[in-house]
């Protein structure tokens, strides 16, 4: 299986345990190893064949702004839900969400 993926994608949001979290927000960095086949999108160049990732990044960040909770985990358990429902080529998902930046 084959690896499209998205590394540090910086998204302002407001998830937190503490109230001044959720309501100031603050920055999060989320990376995104999506499986999927790519063979017939390299053999036809065709998008169709593959996942657009640019369009999951915009998917990524509406969820996220999009929403406010307190643990970190419950961002991304629902985030890969909806990835897995929405992204027809999508096998499986692994999501990286901190808030440090990337060395």
């Amino acid at each position: 299986m084959d690896k499209i993926i998205i590394d540090n994608l910086e998204i302002f949001a407001n998830h937190g345990v503490f109230p001044e979290e959720n309501e100031n927000g603050q920055v999060f960095y989320i990376s995104a190893v999506m499986y999927t086949e790519t063979r017939t999108a390299g053999k036809t160049d065709d998008l169709d064949a593959s996942i657009d990732y640019g369009m999951v990044c915009h998917m990524i960040t509406d969820y996220v702004q999009g929403h406010t909770f307190k643990l970190i985990e419950t961002v991304v358990e629902g985030l890969a839900e909806k990835m897995l429902k929405e992204i027809p080529l999508l096998k499986k998902v692994t999501l990286r969400l901190t808030r440090f930046p990337p060395m």
